[in-house]
């Protein structure tokens, strides 16, 4: 745990009840009382059932830096810096291992992550919209790609998925997540759209 002295000041109504010493994660996932956390080439699981202490259970090193993550059913899909898709067995999170790993085409890699039942769906700033079939996470396999260009982030909801793209917004129809259809695409009059939310 952090000194109260390293502990920054709380914006008005809100309380730090706890903290970890690892510094900024630069990415983050809840599973109930389970925080995924990437720090560097790291991933970690940490217990914040008691939020004042919050407790590392274990970690695992990857590749290279941890870029996003989602956690399903018992894995956590994560994305690393050198471009690959790595699917990470936390059934037991005091032992988190690699189940799979897919490398990405090219020298840049997958990015941002979205899921949806046994899909994932992928972005990376010179690669295609991918869809990644999870439904046996051991042996992910790509079952789409989807040209967008220069995409940065992604998210879905009501079969419907966003991406954030150099152009501007892109909307699909994911009703079938193997076959996205184009919607319509929205020009932000803005230079980039970096995050869905």
């Amino acid at each position: 745990m952090a000194s109260p002295a390293q502990i920054p000041t709380p914006a008005p109504g809100f309380e730090v009840v706890g903290r970890t010493a690892a510094g900024t994660p630069t990415a983050l996932a809840l599973d109930g009382r389970i925080a995924y956390l990437g720090h560097g080439a790291r991933l970690e699981a940490v217990s914040v059932e008691q939020p004042a202490t919050p407790l590392r259970l274990s970690f695992l090193d990857l590749s290279a830096e941890v870029v996003d993550l989602v956690v399903r059913d018992g894995y956590v899909f994560v994305t690393t810096g050198d471009g690959a898709f790595n699917v990470i067995d936390a059934s037991d999170p005091r032992r988190l291992r690699v189940a799979a790993r897919l490398e990405a085409n090219g020298k840049t890699g997958y990015y941002r992550l979205a899921p949806v039942g046994n899909f994932v769906f992928c972005t990376g700033w010179a690669q295609p919209l991918m869809v990644i079939d999870v439904t046996d996470p051991a042996a992910p396999r790509v079952v789409a790609t989807v040209p967008v260009l220069a995409a940065s982030d992604v998210a879905a909801e009501d079969n419907r998925l966003y991406v954030a793209s150099a152009p501007g917004l892109q909307v699909f129809d994911i009703a079938d997540p193997r076959v996205p259809v184009f919607l319509a695409g929205f020009d932000s009059g803005m230079d980039w759209i970096y995050r869905i939310e």
